[in-house]
C-alpha cells in the first residue's frame, strides 16, 4: 500500500504511484503496461546506438583529408577570376564599349529621323499655326516621343542580350574543362564562386587554379596549330 502525507495537500509523496494527471494508481502493473515498458526501453536504446555511430562518423570524417571531405561534393571556380588572368575580360570589355557605341549611334540617328519628321510638319505649317494644327503638333511631338522610347528600350534589350551571349560563350568554354577537373578530385557538380551566394568553402574544392592552367595550355596548343 502506498500512504500519503497529510498537512501537504494532495500532491503524491515520492514512491506513489500516478497516472500522469496526479492521480494515484493502484500499485500494480499490468501485463501491457510491461510490454510498452520494455518497447520503450528498447526504442531508447536504439536512439542512444544510433546517434553515438552519427557522432563516430562525423569525428572520424572530420579527421580525414579534404580530398575525401570533398568528394561527391560541389566545386567552386571563380570565373572573373579566369576572365581575367587570361586576358578575356579586357576582350569582352573591348566587345562590350564596341557594341554600346552601336547602339548609341542607331539610337541617336532614330531621334534624329523623328526630330526631322517633326520639323517638316512644323514647317508646312507656317510661323501661324492655327489652332487645330497646334494640337496635331503637340500629339506627333507625344507619338514621336514613345518611338523613341520603344526604340530606345529594344536596343537596351539588344545590348543585355549581346553581354548574356557573351557570358554563354564563356561559360561554355570552361564548362568541359572545370568538369574534367572537378571529376579527378571526386566532385560531381561546378559552381561560379559569387558572394552573394556562396558564404563560404573549403580551399580543396576551389578549382579556379587549375581552370586557368588548362585553359591557358589549350590556349597555347591551339596557337600552336592554327595554320599562319
Amino acid at each position: 500500500m502506498y500512504r500519503e502525507t497529510k498537512g501537504r495537500g494532495d500532491m503524491p509523496q515520492l514512491g506513489t504511484e500516478t497516472d500522469g494527471l496526479g492521480r494515484k494508481g493502484s500499485g500494480r502493473v499490468s501485463p501491457s503496461s510491461r510490454v510498452a515498458n520494455a518497447k520503450e526501453l528498447l526504442m531508447r536504446d536504439f536512439l542512444c546506438r544510433t546517434i553515438f555511430l552519427l557522432l563516430l562518423f562525423v569525428t572520424v570524417g572530420c579527421g580525414s583529408d579534404k580530398k575525401q571531405l570533398a568528394a561527391g561534393g560541389v566545386a567552386v571556380v571563380n570565373l572573373k577570376a579566369v576572365a581575367v588572368r587570361l586576358g578575356r575580360a579586357n576582350n569582352f570589355q573591348q566587345a562590350f564599349q564596341d557594341k554600346q557605341a552601336d547602339v548609341k549611334k542607331q539610337l541617336e540617328e532614330f531621334r534624329k529621323s523623328l526630330n526631322d519628321d517633326y520639323n517638316r510638319k512644323v514647317v508646312a505649317y507656317g510661323e501661324q499655326p492655327t489652332n487645330e494644327q497646334k494640337q496635331e503638333l503637340r500629339t506627333l511631338q507625344g507619338q514621336l516621343t514613345i518611338k523613341l522610347n520603344q526604340q530606345y528600350t529594344q536596343l537596351q534589350q539588344e545590348l543585355k542580350g549581346f553581354v548574356q551571349d557573351k557570358e554563354r560563350q564563356f561559360r561554355e568554354q570552361i564548362k568541359p574543362i572545370a568538369r574534367v577537373i572537378a571529376q579527378e578530385r571526386g566532385l560531381s557538380i561546378v559552381v561560379n564562386k559569387d558572394d552573394n551566394l556562396i558564404l563560404s568553402f573549403e580551399a580543396a574544392v576551389d578549382i579556379t587554379e587549375d581552370v586557368i592552367g588548362r585553359m591557358a595550355d589549350s590556349s597555347a596548343e591551339s596557337a600552336k596549330t592554327k595554320p599562319k
